[in-house]
């Protein structure tokens, strides 16, 4: 079944490489990001977060229309 990314049944949180997967974004690039500053992270001993909101509301600012 398709859950929306928003859902309530999904975690907040995911792991760094689980949010380059589901957005197509290097797991690398998304990482640069987080240490820019440009893309809040959440640090939980070595493991990196990224909120689901967060990354989603990051990319619709970088929408362009041509």
């Amino acid at each position: 079944a398709n859950i929306p990314a928003h859902s309530p049944a999904l975690p907040r949180l995911e792991p760094a490489k689980t949010a380059a997967r589901r957005t197509g974004i290097p797991y690398g690039s998304l990482r640069d990001l987080a240490f820019r500053g440009e893309l809040p992270v959440v640090r939980v001993g070595r493991a990196w977060y990224f909120d689901r909101t967060d990354v989603d509301q990051w990319i619709e600012s970088r929408k362009e229309r041509a």
